[in-house]
């Protein structure tokens, strides 16, 4: 193994098309803008070598002489299966939530562990094969590398299999082992699905698995780090499957707003939190009550007003938070002025449909809560807007009039100007994921995925706002999930 001075380490679509390579880890950007599968860059070039042995050795050499030169290969280095490894792991990193259970996995693992070639006859730890089959996954399907995404899958289904055999077993419920394994195949799910519902599915599993383990398994401080994660991911799924959030009981509110007392999470983040436990429970409610009431609505319309009363109030509590959590100047915004440069020889009007300007942020957290609280609002305004109305004796066909109450119902009115706020909020959010200060939280696809939905997807106007923030960097990753 020799690295040949002067010679391209350029990856190898770049010197085969004799272009220069900017040398960019882990793709380089002329690979990256043209969809082609970047191996990236070359570190080292491997020559083999001919050795000529001079005429002064071989007057020292004892015995028969070798006329002519001897040619020997010079060994290649070990497998640069580590080097690969740490590729796939540094790339999946940025998606992860600094202080995440899988980030902390990573950070405090050798590398020479996660090394999946590994040594004969030892087998790796079942939460490392998980993150590496995802590690690889991703990757390979986000740069075109067919290879190493099947890699990928061969260790996700080996994973699976074992997560299987020790769930088999009560007593494992309790092993970290088994927890962690279980909330790297739901953080994971988000980014490369492996099967249609397999997200759900895996989320759904590990609120079980949380609830046979109960809130006395999560005192110590390293567990309570873990739930700025899980929660938001167990929350998001159980608004969007109509369940009700095992972190909406007494218990479970207890146990995670100790992290406040320790300085661990900041108690009005734990009551933004608690209220969006709340509003899973209304919303499996909600879904309960459509259900029954086609077939017995009289009897259900007490039901539908005490749901009411209750999202009522859940809403007020909500715009109290945040009144109290905005008195903190730290969690104030301000609007970023529009670049825009105005003709003077034209008149100036107003359009019609202007852009709304992003929020700037005095500290990057504040983003992220703004966001979860207007996901949190989108849906307590929809419970309310898709509450039956009340049974009438004469029922007559909607007049013109109040279809067009219909149209401009409050409620969607509100849910709309939520979803605007949290397209305000992306871009400052994406600009300090660039600076690797907050790590992709689960918020933010959450966020995305709910505003779209009220916007009425990315092809109308409001939505295509929204779109425009995603094109480049970790925006279009996240816009190739949605």
């Amino acid at each position: 193994m020799v690295n040949v001075g002067g010679r391209s380490k350029g990856c190898a679509n770049c010197r085969r098309r004799r272009v220069k390579c900017d040398e960019t880890r882990p793709v380089c950007k002329r690979c990256e803008r043209q969809g082609l599968a970047c191996e990236g860059v070359k570190e080292m070039t491997f020559i083999e070598a001919t050795i000529v042995q001079s005429r002064r050795s071989e007057s020292r050499t004892t015995g028969a002489a070798t006329s002519g030169p001897s040619t020997r290969q010079i060994s290649r280095s070990p497998s640069l299966e580590p080097m690969k490894t740490e590729i796939c792991l540094s790339y999946i990193r940025k998606w992860l939530y600094r202080g995440s259970p899988v980030d902390m996995t990573i950070t405090e693992m050798p590398l020479r562990d996660m090394d999946p070639t590994g040594s004969p006859g030892i087998d790796l730890r079942m939460s490392h094969q998980v993150i590496l089959s995802f590690a690889f996954i991703v990757f390979g399907t986000h740069h075109g590398q067919t290879l190493t995404a099947q890699e990928g899958y061969s260790m996700y289904g080996k994973a699976l299999l074992d997560l299987n055999e020790a769930m088999s077993d009560p007593a494992c419920y309790t092993q970290d082992e088994v927890y962690l394994s279980v909330v790297s195949l739901a953080c994971f799910e988000t980014l490369a699905r492996t099967s249609p519902g397999s997200r759900i599915k895996h989320t759904l599993g590990l609120g079980k698995l949380l609830e046979l383990r109960g809130p006395a398994a999560y005192c110590s401080q390293k567990s309570y780090q873990t739930f700025n994660c899980v929660s938001a991911l167990m929350l998001a799924t159980s608004l969007n499957t109509g369940t009700p959030s095992i972190l909406a009981r007494t218990e479970w509110k207890a146990a995670l707003r100790a992290r406040c007392t320790l300085g661990l999470h900041d108690t009005r983040e734990q009551d933004l939190h608690d209220l969006t436990a709340d509003c899973t429970v209304l919303n499996a409610e909600r879904e309960a009550l459509l259900a029954k009431w086609p077939l017995d609505a009289a009897s259900t319309t007490a039901e539908r007003a005490d749901i009411e009363q209750r999202a009522l109030s859940l809403r007020a509590d909500l715009l109290a938070w945040r009144q109290c959590w905005e008195s903190d100047p730290r969690n104030t915004s301000t609007e970023s002025p529009p670049v825009t440069t105005p003709d003077p020889l034209q008149p100036h009007e107003a359009p019609a449909n202007p852009k709304p300007t992003p929020y700037e942020f005095r500290q990057d957290s504040a983003a992220i809560m703004l966001m979860m609280y207007n996901t949190t609002l989108i849906h307590i305004l929809r419970i309310l807007a898709s509450l039956p109305q009340s049974p009438s004796p004469s029922p007559s066909p909607p007049t013109q009039t109040q279809t067009q109450q219909q149209s401009t119902d409050p409620y969607r009115a509100v849910e709309r100007q939520a979803a605007i706020e949290i397209s305000r909020c992306v871009p400052y959010y994406l600009n300090a994921e660039s600076r690797e200060q907050l790590g992709s939280s689960p918020i933010l696809c959450w966020a995305i995925i709910a505003a779209l939905k009220t916007l009425g997807g990315k092809e109308t106007l409001e939505g295509g706002w929204m779109m425009e923030g995603l094109e480049s960097g970790l925006g279009a990753d996240i816009a190739r999930l949605l």
